[in-house]
């Protein structure tokens, strides 16, 4: 692909340049407007990197150029625009507006970190398709809209299901409930409006998490905010490009992902803390308090994991925050104090930020529930890892009994807890376990034994090209039962081997050494061994669990 920067400073071009460098971009280079349009006109060109404050002809003039008639029929072969991204000092919200309605795709202002401008590119030129083999209900009295929205979503490999209108279309997703995972509804139907279908959606069917996107040719403020409150994620104003509804889908489709991949991470921290109190509650003798202690505060940083992905999340919704362009607009009215009445109703910027203040009120108000509820399962999470501390200091050190347990039903509920963990990192799994084979543990210590076992080989694997994890289970020549997990991480160097379950010793660079040290603890109290293999440094490694048969009853 071939990205044209354009810009009169000789620097800022080795800039650009420098920024693409290793990336698989072919750069020309334009030192003014006129050249810049000049290239285009010669070349295939796939985007355009432009300085707005430029000589006799400024980045404004450039953009508007392009986005004429005659550049305009030579980039719309496949229905799309040339993409053009502003680069800029001005961070002004007149500048913005100014850019966008000259044609602006997106801006960079001046001084950008390395891998800025790279990150946006890619994400203009390879977007990752997140639409790909999902089924969207189309709900819309209008034949000619229907085409159009199918067609849309029909390039993208969506499926589509139409309805005429909103009942119609309520009874459709009833029928396709497990099927269905986006809504895109007209407002103005006959039989059943489009609010009251989303609202049916969300009341009586229970489905909060279903995007439902609203097509609507009256941006009308109180119209808006009632679409919200009947459940709305977004809405698109009529007429609207392609871009603009494929955009909204993938930003809405992200986000509920992105909540999903959280309430799967909360379910498996929760698992583990249960697992950790029982663990706790049948712990080995008042003598071993300290050892437990140290299990104890090993467990709490799993939890602490999951702290630092809610306080991650929390930090993502403030740094997105549209506060920042509220202060910009109100800057501008504060500019025009003595006679906003004039401002509001002659001047074209006043004119247009009643538009705007009711669209990012709209936005603040959903940005401030959604931290508060984020704020709230941090609270949660500190709450459980005092939880945590308080069973240690009130438990009597008891041992539990042994019980009998098939060895698949072991492992699968370890790789249960390790799930959003697995997807995430994008591992793949890969199972040898031989059928039928039973083995007498300590259930809920060897439970977790596999799921510090599972989760280490998880992690190994986090900077891996391949990332495969191993189970295996059969037996031994000795008819004892074995259980291996391998990865294809960051292997053991050979001087690490001996040390690798002595209490305090760790390879990770966050890591305390406490919990392969439980682990062998907890195998050899059972009658059993774990032991480690790895070839080398980034070779994997392989933890190999021994047991004896159950005793014949």
């Amino acid at each position: 692909m071939k990205i044209l920067v354009v810009d009169d400073d000789k620097t800022s071009r080795r800039i650009y340049q420098r920024e693409f460098r290793n990336a698989d971009y072919e750069v020309v280079e334009a030192s003014d407007g006129f050249e810049a349009i000049h290239v285009v006109h010669d070349q295939e060109v796939d985007l355009v990197v432009l300085d707005i404050e430029m000589p006799d002809m400024d980045g404004y003039q450039v953009c508007t150029w392009l986005r004429s008639e005659q550049f305009s029929q030579r980039f719309n072969k496949n229905e799309t625009i040339l993409p053009i991204i502003f680069v800029t000092s001005d961070e002004s919200l007149e500048s913005r507006l100014k850019g966008f309605r000259a044609g602006a795709t997106d801006f960079v202002n001046k001084g950008f970190k390395q891998g800025t401008l790279l990150k946006l590119v890619d994400r203009i030129l390879k977007p990752l398709n997140v639409l790909a083999g999902l089924t969207a209900l189309v709900v819309d009295d209008s034949k000619l809209v229907r085409e159009m929205v199918r067609g849309m979503l029909l390039e993208q490999r969506v499926k589509v299901i139409e309805a005429t209108n909103g009942r119609e279309g309520y009874d459709k997703l009833v029928a396709n409930l497990k099927s269905v995972d986006m809504v895109i509804t007209d407002l103005e139907m006959p039989l059943m409006k489009g609010d009251e279908l989303c609202y049916k959606i969300r009341r009586d069917l229970g489905l909060k998490e279903l995007p439902v996107i609203f097509l609507t040719a009256i941006p009308d403020r109180s119209i808006l905010i009632d679409l919200f409150k009947a459940g709305a994620n977004d809405y698109l104003v009529k007429p609207f490009v392609k871009e603009e509804l494929i955009a909204r889908l993938r930003v809405t489709r992200e986000m509920l992902k992105e909540l999903g991949d959280e309430v799967a991470e909360r379910k498996r921290i929760h698992k583990e803390m249960v697992i950790s109190q029982e663990i706790a509650e049948k712990n080995l003798s008042a003598a071993g308090k300290v050892e437990f202690t140290t299990t104890v505060l090993h467990n709490v940083s799993n939890v602490l994991n999951s702290v630092a992905v809610s306080g991650a999340q929390a930090e993502r919704m403030v740094a997105r925050s549209r506060l920042s362009q509220l202060l910009m607009a109100l800057r501008l009215m504060d500019k025009h104090s003595d006679d906003l009445a004039t401002f509001f109703k002659e001047d074209p910027k006043g004119s247009q930020l009643p538009q705007y203040f009711k669209i990012v009120s709209g936005m603040l108000e959903t940005e401030h529930h959604q931290l508060v509820e984020e704020l709230g399962e941090l609270n949660k999470k500190l709450t459980l890892m005092k939880d945590i501390i308080e069973v240690q200091q009130r438990i009597a050190m008891q041992r539990g009994d042994q019980v009998i347990r098939p060895v698949t039903d072991l492992l699968t509920e370890a790789l249960n807890v390790n799930h959003a963990m697995l997807e995430k990192c994008g591992v793949s799994l890969k199972k040898q376990m031989t059928p039928g084979l039973e083995i007498l543990v300590l259930d809920v210590e060897f439970i977790h034994v596999l799921i510090n076992l599972v989760k280490n080989a998880i992690e190994a694997m986090n900077t891996s090209q391949t990332k495969v994890l191993t189970l295996e289970s059969g037996k031994t020549a000795e008819d004892l039962i074995f259980i291996r997990i391998g990865d294809t991480g960051s292997g053991i160097a050979p001087e690490n081997m001996k040390n690798m379950f002595q209490q305090g010793f760790t390879t990770k660079e966050t890591g305390h050494g406490f919990g392969l040290p439980y682990c062998a603890r907890t195998i050899t109290n059972m009658g059993g061994k774990v032991s480690v293999s790895s070839p080398g440094l980034n070779l994997g490694a392989v933890f190999e669990i021994i047991l004896p048969l159950p005793p014949l009853t």
